[in-house]
């Protein structure tokens, strides 16, 4: 049987492109409306990851997935890729991004009880890490309410 993996494309380019990665038992419709109110302005391309959608079955694995949009990527010749990824399509997206360059990482509450083990900090500074120390503590800032980390960053200052 031949494995493929099913995609919808606004395009052939091989430069720039979003891939966008669903989670856990849906498909690539799942970002159907983002992608018309997007189509426009993005080259992108939604796969059903394997064991969704239509798309080949496989045992599914974060590891083993992620291989194959490695290779999907190889195969079609893009540079230049961002990823989003929902859920496990986070995951996915997070083990890629720590064997291949990639230009951006968006996850989208990532299903992260293997995002440590599949991904070195390190190996996803280079594409998530913020700019400066102070861009990093504005950050949490916006998330955290009332200062609540500054101890623990003097730590590490």
């Amino acid at each position: 049987m031949e494995k493929k993996l099913f995609y919808k494309s606004n395009n052939n380019k091989k430069k720039n492109v979003v891939i966008f990665l669903h989670g856990l038992h849906s498909s690539s419709l799942s970002f159907v409306n983002l992608l018309q109110t997007l189509e426009d302005k993005i080259n992108y391309i939604a796969i059903d990851l394997p064991t969704h959608g239509k798309s080949f079955k496989m045992q599914l694995s974060i590891e083993g997935i992620g291989e194959e949009i490695i290779s999907f990527i190889k195969e079609k010749g893009l540079s230049e890729v961002s990823i989003v990824g929902h859920s496990l399509g986070g995951a996915v997206g997070a083990y890629v991004a720590s064997k291949i360059d990639i230009k951006n990482l968006v996850l989208i509450d990532p299903y992260n009880p293997f995002i440590l083990e599949i991904a070195s900090v390190a190996s996803l500074a280079k594409v998530i890490a913020p700019k400066s120390e102070a861009s990093l503590i504005k950050i949490f800032e916006k998330m955290i309410p009332n200062n609540s980390l500054a101890p623990q960053f003097a730590k590490y200052t």
